[in-house]
């Protein structure tokens, strides 16, 4: 094996003496111009090695075929899962009082309009108390108003007295109006409102209803709890749509760009980036970019901390290689693409690297066999044969 493996090396040192001279004789017989036109250039001669089937054993070549991708991916991050604003609200009591009944708990889904809470309110009695107030005395000022103007009108009474009339008439209206804002204000809806009016039946009872469907992310009272005005209840949310922001180190957000879409590791969650932060954490000096997920998530909680990794569509025809398939020289990048009388070297552009793989373009048509091991020594063989001096 040994006196096989010194005759291929001598065969090729011989091989390369010969292409050597003949190079350096052509290129000397052209001139400097000439040979510049003629590519007499590292990069530009010969790009084929022959070699064995023996040889390319003995030289520990594995081969792998090209892999098509469609999508480079650009970086990884921590990612935050969130609600939007606007699909998120706070319930919380508008007037003191204490929770007489709880219907729900956290994670269950409601329904707009639905009932949640039940609170017994001191308060709201004497707001029902000023609404019936103000609306007998509106009630009232209007019965004058209607006599008044009935007067005016047949020039019984002046025109300043029925001036004083319409004033009070319209305060009085206003002043019932806000009485009733109130009441609706503190959750009560203007069927109820209608209702208190028509039966002047006080009631303590205030009910507490979800604003939004949505899923209860939080509760914050019990039952028996004397709470104050504005006292947070429930966290209420729709689920429908969520967001990913992801902590992309300052440094690395200039290889996002809206539109890049984002993978969730261990789902088969996919989204849009759609915001770039201008600003930088001054503590962890990262900056947030935001992503929406397309449709509902099942597999996806809000507060959930997830590794997010960004991805680049592209259209052009690329391929996934190891890096251990790729050789530099000058500044070049090449792969050895695998032919019936042994290597043909083909340059390659390099588009993206995402851990030990590489994702090139190039003269490539995908049905290529390339050397993924052993490259150096491919790269040594043609370095050594002239086709790259």
């Amino acid at each position: 094996m040994k006196r096989i493996l010194l005759s291929v090396w001598a065969g090729l040192f011989v091989l390369q003496a010969s292409n050597n001279s003949w190079a350096a004789n052509a290129c000397e017989v052209v001139g400097a111009d000439t040979a510049q036109e003629n590519h007499c250039s590292p990069v530009s001669a010969q790009s084929v090695l022959d070699l064995s089937n023996e040889q390319i054993d003995n030289l520990d070549i594995k081969l792998a075929a090209l892999e098509k991708a469609d999508e480079i991916p650009l970086l990884t991050a921590s990612a935050r899962v969130i609600v939007p604003p606007e699909n998120e609200q706070i319930v919380s009591t508008t007037v003191a009082g204490m929770v007489s009944r709880i219907h729900v708990a956290d994670g269950d889904a409601v329904q707009q309009g639905q009932v949640l809470a039940q609170l017994n309110s001191p308060e709201l009695l004497a707001l029902q108390r000023d609404y019936l107030k103000r609306a007998s005395e509106a009630q009232l000022a209007e019965a004058v108003y209607r006599r008044d103007r009935k007067l005016q009108k047949e020039g019984i009474i002046p025109q300043s007295r029925w001036e004083e009339t319409l004033s009070r008439f319209n305060v009085a209206k206003a002043k019932a109006q806000e009485a009733k804002q109130m009441l609706l204000i503190t959750g009560m809806t203007e069927t109820e409102a209608g209702q208190l009016l028509a039966s002047r039946r006080l009631n303590s009872l205030l009910e507490i209803s979800a604003p939004i469907g949505g899923t209860i992310l939080q509760r914050s009272a019990s039952v028996g709890e004397r709470l104050t005005a504005n006292t947070p209840l429930f966290r209420i949310a729709n689920l429908e749509q969520l967001w990913l922001e992801l902590s992309v180190a300052q440094d690395r957000i200039d290889v996002l760009t809206v539109g890049d879409k984002v993978k969730v590791a261990g789902t088969e969650a996919i989204a849009e980036i759609v915001l770039l932060g201008r600003h930088v954490d001054k503590q962890t000096q990262s900056v947030l970019a935001r992503a929406v997920l397309a449709g509902p998530q099942a597999e996806l909680r809000p507060g959930q901390t997830v590794n997010a990794l960004a991805i680049k569509r592209i259209e052009t025809a690329a391929f996934k290689l190891p890096q251990s398939a790729l050789v530099q020289s000058e500044g070049r990048d090449y792969v050895f693409v695998r032919t019936g009388q042994g290597f043909e070297v083909k340059p390659a552009e390099v588009i993206g690297r995402h851990e030990d793989a590489v994702f090139i373009v190039g003269e490539l048509d995908g049905s290529e066999t390339v050397a993924v091991r052993g490259a150096a020594a491919l790269k040594a063989l043609w370095l050594e044969s002239g086709s790259a001096e």
